[in-house]
């Protein structure tokens, strides 16, 4: 050994740090590997066993066509069907599922695997869907037992107890005592069976993306219309959809009881007469005018206590933005058209003309038409 070789120097010291280094590095790969190992069979055992807790009943979950993986994962977590949306994806790229997703309806029982979802929805087995339409002008008695007819849900009764809990209402925000008024009427896609409180949700969410839609803001109507709350503005919204003949004379009727309510004078809408008698059909009779409800608005000033019947777009257009006017009057002419007036003597004129066309009895009502105003004017 040279002088300059000690024992301490860097020379000799330099193997035992290599050594060292490279036990540590193996240390380290091994565990890495025991690591990657451990996460591989997570990430498997994941795949193959209960997704998450999604309640009681199956789960409805829509593919649309043009839909991504990512939104598709997406959704799958929100829906509490499978998470997170990261390991969604993953196990769609690791199984080679990712492109081959079919757009359909689909329905999972709380706690199926992923991998069992990915593979449903690339084999595209899809649940039948029912569609069902609610026209214009129902109340929520109709929808219920259409619901339950189509196959949509199990129990209109069931329904029916839940448009008027109190509880439920709450959570949807719902304003009134029933949920009258706020189910839109619309073409929907169900699942056999959904359960009633989803039903009533989707109706719901969809009467708010309408108002969303159309910039309507209760509390806040056009300079034509006078001031209303929610409620009220809805209430006014189904009467106009059931006095109409069409849409197109929809912001003209909405002007009348604009009109009226401005000057503190009844409504006197039939619509509202029928309501409380329970009756669409048949002709009204005058003496029918004199029913003791509060929806009778031959009798009460203002706006009954609530809707009488869940209106469409053209109605809560209307009712929220109604035509400028000064008539306070309308009686139905014929041919799908009412004809308005200012005065009472030019209504009473217009509803005579009106009688000896149509040939009504003497006891009878105009469809859709506010007779004599004696009583608006007590």
């Amino acid at each position: 050994m040279s002088e300059s070789e000690t024992p301490n120097s860097p020379t000799t010291a330099r193997p035992g740090f290599v050594r060292l280094f490279l036990q540590a590095m193996g240390a380290l790969f091994l565990l890495l590997i025991v690591f990657g190992l451990g996460v591989a069979l997570a990430f498997e055992w994941w795949a193959r066993h209960d997704g998450m807790d999604a309640g009681e009943e199956a789960v409805r979950f829509e593919v649309r066509r043009g839909d991504s993986l990512r939104t598709v994962a997406r959704r799958l977590e929100e829906q509490r069907i499978s998470s997170p949306e990261f390991l969604n994806i993953v196990l769609a790229v690791r199984h080679r599922l990712d492109r081959r997703i079919q757009p359909g309806v689909y329905s999972f029982a709380p706690g199926t695997a992923p991998l069992r979802v990915l593979r449903e929805m690339a084999a595209g087995q899809e649940v039948p869907a029912i569609s069902v339409t609610i026209p214009e002008g129902w109340t929520v008695e109709q929808i219920a037992r259409r619901l339950e007819t189509s196959g949509a849900i199990r129990s209109a009764e069931t329904f029916l107890s839940l448009c008027g809990d109190s509880g439920t209402l709450a959570e949807i925000l719902i304003p009134g005592e029933d949920a009258q008024g706020f189910l839109f009427p619309d073409t929907y896609r169900f699942l056999p069976e959904t359960s009633e409180a989803e039903a009533l949700q989707r109706l719901t969410r969809r009467f708010r993306q309408v108002l969303a839609e159309e910039s309507i803001l209760p509390g806040l109507n056009s300079p034509h219309a006078r001031p209303l709350t929610c409620l009220e503005y809805v209430t006014l919204a189904s009467i106009i959809e059931r006095e109409a003949r069409g849409p197109e004379e929809m912001p003209l009727i909405s002007s009348v009881f604009h009109n009226r309510l401005k000057k503190g004078m009844r409504l006197d809408s039939c619509a509202t007469v029928r309501y409380a008698l329970g009756q669409w059909e048949t002709p009204l009779l005058f003496a029918d005018l004199e029913v003791d409800s509060p929806y009778n608005t031959y009798r009460i000033k203002g706006l009954p206590p609530g809707p009488i019947c869940n209106p469409g777009r053209a109605a809560l257009v209307a009712a929220f933005r109604p035509d400028e006017s000064d008539f306070l009057y309308y009686v139905y002419g014929g041919e799908g058209r009412h004809v308005f007036s200012r005065t009472l003597r030019e209504h009473e004129k217009n509803a005579r003309a009106y009688h000896e066309s149509w040939k009504f009895s003497a006891a009878a009502v105009p469809a859709g038409s506010p007779p004599s105003e004696a009583a608006s004017e007590k």
